[in-house]
This record gives C-alpha cells, structure tokens and sequence, in this order.
C-alpha cells in the first residue's frame, strides 16, 4: 500500500512540480462548454509545449506506467526465468523512466527561464544550445623533419 502511494505522489510531483504542468486546472474544468481544445491543453499540460501535446502525453503516461514497474516484482516468477533477468529489466525500465522525465523537466526549465514569446527578444522554439567542443579542433599539422623530430600544432 505503501509503495502505491508513494507512486501516486511521486507521479503528481513531476506533474506539477518538476514539470510544471496542469497550472490553470480552473480552464479545463470549470463548465462543459468551455472544454474547448486550447482549454484543455492548456489546463491539463502548459500553454507553450517544446515537443508538442501528443509527445508530452505520451511522456507523461509513460511515466505513469513506469512509475508503477515495480509491480512486476509479484509476477517476476512467472514472467523471467531469473531474478538476475527481472532486476535487469526494472533498472533499465527505471534508467529509461528517468531520460524521459528529463525531456520535460530540462523543456520546464528554458521556459521558466526564458521571455515569454513577444516580450524579449528571444522566443522559445528558435533557443538553440551550443557546446564547446571538449577537444580544441586541429586545424592543420605541420611536421618538420630534423635531427629532433618536432610536430606543430595549430588549435583553433
């Protein structure tokens, strides 16, 4: 009973908190007329979506599923040949829970940071990353032969 209710609440937490989903609950439920698709959406997910409705949904009732995995540990007998196959696939199944979490979390996170569209100069669809290269890019190498054989190196 325990483990249900801390999946159930881990659950709400990404929603509302790590995801900052379903903030204006009020818009999709306040009267059967104002149910409208945009209401809905913005209700039940956010108003700006980096990867779209049908992607965040998908995310989220991944998450759902996943948060509740641990379930397989009472069918583990009859679903794995070993317990060595069973803790495999509920570590990946969690590594797996955790990168999707994270799509929305890091999405969460540029758009409580950034301009809302219209008021910076900025918007949010067009924000790229950029990362520095770890490694310097060689350019050219100019090796020259002498008694000490040396190597020049020009980084840029």
């Amino acid at each position: 009973k325990n483990y249900r209710i801390n999946s159930i609440y881990s659950f709400l937490w990404d929603i509302f908190m790590d995801w900052g989903m379903a903030q204006d609950l009020h818009l999709a439920f306040s009267s059967p007329y104002a149910m409208t698709d945009d209401n809905l959406k913005r209700g039940l997910l956010r108003q700006r979506l980096r990867f779209g409705v049908m992607l965040s949904a998908i995310i989220i009732f991944g998450d759902l599923c996943l948060r509740f995995s641990w379930t397989l540990r009472f069918y583990h007998a009859s679903l794995f040949s070993s317990f060595d196959s069973f803790v495999l696939l509920t570590q990946f199944l969690e590594v797996f829970r955790r990168a999707i979490w994270n799509l929305l979390r890091v999405e969460w996170e540029i758009i409580k940071t950034s301009p809302p569209p219209g008021k910076g100069k900025e918007n949010f669809s067009d924000k790229t990353v950029e990362f520095a290269p770890l490694v310097p890019q060689i350019r050219s190498v100019k090796m020259e032969m002498s008694p000490v054989s040396t190597i020049r190196l020009q980084t840029g």
